[in-house]
């Protein structure tokens, strides 16, 4: 970040106009998103895919996260492009490119969990011979181990330097914040609940909690349901072959989170990154029901 803004400090703008530059690339990202919904509702009339888009468009952490100088107004606003060049016939294009350079410098370990995604995009929209698999595969993962190397902060990728890499955000999370979790006595799936739901009332201890405890509430009533759907319909070529880019994406930041956080308002803010493409998973699943086409 502070790469991204050093010519516009220099150039004097005031934190006001840097924050308001910011908020624009998430609106922006609101509208494409909105957009692509609003062209769906306007061929189906379904009461889930209103509610969908009001969700969407009403969830107060997404606006609040998004808004001001922060790494998620961009985040938000790249990771539109990038799945709006999926619903595209051509798999690479130039604004496709410049966001994944953008996601690589500001969050690298999404840059690589995004590639990932993308890479079995590719492989199930198109035929590839056996070769180019292999040095896509080779390329992705000489791509993927510097930047996996760098957000551990650990110079070799073994079990020793990561298990001190763990203790050191253990450390860090017993001495700071005022909603931390203890890593060490956590179940990985307690943390997985704590990235999807938390804080959900009985452990809110502000007013700012108790609110977005209703949020959460909300988002955990519909992907239940959502969940059951998919399982009544027997909609799996759907979510991890149709649309396996959003699947996938959402599904290896909700593990990646889950191995790491250790606090309900982080938890809250990286929220953002996943849940606009959790709302299009599962819109567009119900646009698909509405169909008929499952």
């Amino acid at each position: 970040m502070s790469l991204l803004i050093y010519p516009l400090v220099k150039l004097n703008i005031s934190y006001f106009n840097l924050s308001l530059f910011f908020s624009t690339f998430s609106l922006v990202g609101f509208t494409f998103y909105l957009n692509f919904i609003f062209s769906k509702i306007k061929k189906l009339d379904s009461n889930i895919l209103m509610l969908l888009s009001l969700l969407l468009i009403l969830t107060p952490s997404l606006h609040f996260w998004t808004a001001g100088l922060t790494k998620e107004a961009l985040v938000f606003y790249f990771m539109s492009i990038v799945f709006f060049q999926t619903v595209k016939k051509g798999l690479i294009s130039f604004p496709l490119i410049i966001s994944l350079v953008f996601i690589l410098l500001i969050r690298p370990y999404l840059f690589g969990i995004i590639l990932v995604s993308y890479f079995v995009f590719i492989l199930c929209n198109i035929k590839m011979n056996k070769i180019m698999l292999v040095l896509l595969a080779l390329l992705g993962t000489i791509i993927s181990l510097p930047i996996l190397k760098g957000f551990l902060r650990v110079d070799n990728l073994n079990f020793e330097e990561i298990q001190q890499s763990f203790q050191r955000i253990v450390v860090y999370s017993q001495n700071n914040g005022t909603s931390s979790i203890d890593l060490e006595n956590s179940t990985y799936f307690y943390r997985m609940f704590l990235v999807l739901f938390k804080p959900i009332f009985y452990d809110s201890k502000t007013f700012f909690q108790y609110l977005i405890s209703i949020e959460n509430l909300i988002t955990a009533i519909i992907l239940f349901k959502f969940i059951f759907e998919v399982i009544k319909n027997k909609a799996y070529k759907f979510i991890f072959k149709q649309q396996v880019f959003l699947s996938l994406t959402v599904i290896l930041l909700i593990l990646f989170f889950s191995s790491y956080l250790y606090n309900l308002g982080l938890a809250s803010r990286m929220r953002v990154m996943f849940m606009p493409y959790l709302y299009l998973l599962m819109f567009t699943f119900y646009a698909k029901i509405k169909n008929n086409r499952i």
